[in-house]
């Protein structure tokens, strides 16, 4: 057995961690973490001041306390810009990846995206 090899298997028995031998590479769970967390974003509609729909996969909201956020669709959601939405709101909140909302006139379902902090304008 060669030298870097012994090394690394008496770290590993030594330590009882796996990483000390790993690339950089980052691992596979990082990045769903970092999703979960984004994903708790949660906003009041009862607090909605003002939205845009930017686009067919992109609405703004301003809040009453001034906050600003941006929910991006997993999917493009056709004639969403020009017929509106509607959404049902007798939940308190309305969170990430959770809400379904209705184009106004056609009925067409869509899934809100996650809501994150929109960038200024």
């Amino acid at each position: 057995m060669n030298a870097p090899i012994r090394t690394c298997i008496l770290v590993l028995s030594l330590a009882g961690a796996m990483s000390a031998c790993s690339s950089s590479t980052p691992s596979a769970s990082a990045p769903a973490r970092s999703a979960v967390a984004r994903n708790d974003v949660c906003i009041n509609p009862k607090n909605v001041r003002a939205q845009t729909i930017v686009s067919d996969r992109e609405i703004r909201f301003v809040m009453n306390s001034g906050d600003r956020w941006v929910n991006r669709l997993a999917q493009t959601c056709p004639s969403l810009k020009f017929k509106g939405f509607s959404w049902d709101a007798r939940a308190s909140m309305v969170c990430s990846d959770q809400q379904t909302i209705i184009v106004n006139e056609d009925g067409t379902p869509c899934q809100l995206g996650s809501f994150e902090p929109a960038p200024a304008t």
